[in-house]
């Protein structure tokens, strides 16, 4: 129970939202920076260096007219060394401009603005490596290892993680390396229609299914049609497995020796011409194994 507890606590934290907290001083005629560029959803603090201060976002001190900034935002005045202004965390991008309501501060130039802008892709390498390597211990990368790794694994980045007790995907934590996958796209809803006979879910599955029982290599794969298990009906797997077919999983399939199929036989014992649909029936392959298979017609 502590280990599942603990899990849950290390997911809460990878999917906080990060903020950056930035200080504004303010003195005698200045605020310090004047002009800031944040991000949406950043908090701003304004501190006292001294004097009677306050932080105006509603009404231009200097010509009366509304500030109109995307979001108001105001505080009190303060007069104590040392304090905190006001605290203001800006949810809504934009150009934000201010002053010191005090009188006679802003003409004499306290004044600042303030540019919130999208946020844009993150990526939290760190919490990735954690997220990863609580599946392969021997995991050192960041996110764009981990999401080629989830991807190679059958696990996309719209992947939910609610197996896990959170809610959010992969794509919550590695926005960026995502975002650069996008290209490609892996249809394991057809893959399993067609190979589910054979426990096979996704296209990563087919691929390891094809390693181990056949010894395609990557390419092979790519090109197969199906035969001898299925007819795809003039198809290829790459038409439906693009990012499985990517050359960066390459090196899983090197070196492996390839098992070939020789000799198809009936249930009964007698040897099959061609293949025969919905009946199971024997493959004998040339290292002398031997698996049951059932071909189902598609199209």
């Amino acid at each position: 129970m502590k280990f599942y507890y603990a899990l849950f606590l290390f997911f809460i934290s990878i999917f906080s939202i990060s903020q950056t907290t930035h200080t504004i001083n303010a003195g005698m005629y200045y605020y310090t920076p004047s002009n800031l560029t944040i991000s949406q959803g950043d908090v701003v603090v304004w501190v006292n260096d001294g004097g009677c201060h306050d932080v105006n976002g509603l009404i231009n001190s200097i010509t009366g007219e509304p500030f109109n900034n995307p979001e108001e935002f105001s505080s009190e005045i303060t007069c104590e060394l040392g304090v905190e202004i006001y605290t203001h965390t800006f949810n809504t991008i934009g150009d934000y401009s201010y002053d010191c309501s005090y009188y006679g501060h802003a003409s004499s130039g306290m004044v600042g603005t303030i540019v919130v802008n999208e946020v844009g892709c993150v990526d939290d390498d760190e919490s990735a490596g954690m997220l990863a390597s609580q599946f392969n211990p021997s995991f050192s990368g960041g996110c764009e290892e981990a999401v080629e790794y989830f991807i190679a694994s059958g696990y996309p980045c719209e992947t939910d993680l609610s197996v896990l007790g959170m809610s959010g995907t992969i794509y919550d934590l590695c926005e960026c390396s995502c975002e650069e996958e996008v290209a490609c796209e892996d249809d394991d809803s057809q893959i399993e229609e067609w190979f589910g006979g054979f426990f096979i879910t996704n296209c990563s599955s087919l691929i390891n299914y094809l390693a181990t029982n056949y010894g395609y290599t990557l390419n092979e794969y790519c090109d197969w049609n199906g035969a001898p298990m299925l007819d795809l009906g003039g198809a290829i797997i790459s038409d439906f497995c693009a990012c499985s077919c990517d050359s960066n999983n390459a090196s899983i399939y090197e070196n492996i020796t390839k098992i070939e199929p020789v000799m198809f036989i009936d249930i009964t014992g007698r040897e099959l011409n061609s293949k025969i649909y919905n009946q199971p029936m024997l493959v004998i392959y040339n290292d002398g194994s031997v698996q049951k298979i059932l071909i189902q017609q598609k199209f």
